[in-house]
């Protein structure tokens, strides 16, 4: 037997906060691999300066470059186990949050290796101001990417009363719609009116908001003052009624924050995945260069 739209698309999923857990790294692995690479680094470079210059071109900024691109394949890697995630697991590759730890303390590493392949300067050539501003974007996205995912859905468990499923958000509202639909007009007027002029707009289609990122109540406050208004003026049948529609509306507006909260974080990923692609092209083209002339 199958499930209903509804059991389907509002559940506090287990197997969602499970996802979550695979696809949240811990935060001290990470950044203790990241402090050790970067203490690390530290010591080579003091070693550098100590033995010669910190110049772009020479030995030591060439080394600098080789395990930069280096680490860039191995951030990258990433990408290759997710898409082959049986044949990883089957071949005992690792965990997806092992890897994901890799991918975020290698791209801090990689960034800091690119900052000393230029000497901590800012690059003369277009190419090599393209490789910089690529490589801190690339890397910023993916720290930003990164807190949202850890901020975001807390917000969501804490806040909201139900869990949607992304690609069927859409169906839930028209069942709420017509429900809501159903019950005002059963009801008759005053409430009946009262749908129709403030709350079928409401119920009429998915509404995602940016704002719902800063109060996922969606202004809970003003919304209930014209509900807190007209049961004032109704009878207990009628208040009744008015009462589920307030309860749908809630629904209706947790729907909309849960969605727009999913929708930022699948967002985020125009911000991190092409500016990689164009880093990996522009190393490539760089690297290329180097080794012609």
């Amino acid at each position: 037997m199958s499930a209903s739209p509804r059991q389907a698309v509002l559940r506090r999923s287990r197997d969602a906060s499970a996802a979550r857990g695979v696809f949240m790294p811990q935060l001290s692995t990470w950044v203790r691999q990241s402090v050790a690479g970067i203490l690390a680094l530290g010591l080579v470079l003091t070693l550098n300066v100590w033995l010669g210059e910190l110049e772009p071109g020479n030995s030591w900024s060439l080394w600098y470059g080789g395990v930069a691109v280096f680490l860039l394949l191995a951030a990258l890697a990433l990408a290759g186990r997710r898409r082959a995630q049986a044949t990883a697991t089957r071949l005992r590759l690792g965990s997806a949050r092992a890897w994901l730890d890799l991918h975020l303390a290698g791209g801090v590493v990689f960034l800091v290796l690119v900052l000393m392949h230029g000497g901590f300067r800012w690059p003369t050539g277009a190419l090599g101001r393209l490789l910089l501003v690529l490589s801190i974007w690339t890397v910023a996205s993916g720290l930003l990417g990164l807190l949202a995912q850890r901020i975001l859905p807390r917000i969501l468990a804490s806040s909201l009363s139900v869990e949607v499923l992304y690609q069927r958000a859409d169906e839930l509202v028209d069942e709420l719609r017509q429900r809501a639909r159903r019950v005002a007009s059963e009801a008759g007027p005053p409430i009946s009116s009262f749908y129709e002029s403030s709350l079928e707009r409401r119920f009429a289609r998915l509404q995602p908001r940016w704002s719902y990122l800063l109060d996922v109540s969606g202004g809970r406050q003003q919304w209930r003052r014209g509900f807190d208004h007209l049961a004032e003026r109704v009878d207990d049948s009628a208040g009744r009624a008015l009462s589920e529609l307030e309860r749908m509306l809630q629904t209706k507006i947790e729907i909309d924050a849960s969605y727009s909260v999913q929708r930022a974080l699948r967002w985020w990923l125009w911000l991190h995945v092409p500016t990689s692609i164009l880093l990996v092209f522009a190393v490539a083209l760089h690297v290329g260069a180097n080794l012609y002339y």
